[in-house]
């Protein structure tokens, strides 16, 4: 269970945040490139290891969850930007994840896959090609898509199409 985030962070710490945390990625995986030579990155077991681990599922507890209040139905450049960041961090970025210690190393950058967020028919899609996948396969499988709508309760909504 994730540590609670306080109620009242100022959305401009955010920024912030986002920058400490990809550079405490950033050290979790040297660290576990170091320690884990030659094989499989597993779950951290060393004490640095774990605190640098708590100190990212407590960070990414205060910058929360998906941006809210996007206008989904507007092709504007900011909510672009919005939703590029938030695939990018839910996709493509390391994550921390729920069993101490663990986590999850993406093996592809954007870059490399070439993603794309635009605005087409009145809705916002995120595309990119999974790299790993067989060639010969038809495009729709070596694809991901994803639509973006807004929930009911104003949340970001995102579906694998």
């Amino acid at each position: 269970e994730p540590p609670a985030a306080p109620a009242n962070v100022d959305p401009k710490v955010n920024p912030k945040l986002e920058q400490s945390l990809r550079k405490l990625h950033q050290q979790i995986l040297l660290e576990l490139v170091e320690h884990s030579p030659g094989r499989a990155i597993g779950p951290v077991v060393e004490p640095a290891l774990l605190a640098m681990w708590e100190a990212g599922r407590v960070i990414e507890s205060v910058i929360g969850g998906a941006p809210r209040g996007l206008d989904l139905m507007v092709d504007d450049p900011g909510t672009g930007e919005a939703l590029y960041e938030w695939v990018v961090r839910h996709h493509f970025a390391l994550r921390v994840l729920d069993a101490p210690g663990d986590v999850l190393v993406a093996p592809h950058t954007p870059e490399e896959c070439q993603l794309r967020v635009q605005f087409t028919h009145g809705r916002w899609f995120a595309t990119w090609i999974k790299l790993g996948v067989d060639e010969s396969q038809p495009e729709v499988r070596r694809r991901a898509l994803l639509l973006f709508e807004t929930g009911r309760q104003g949340e970001l909504v995102e579906t694998a199409v």
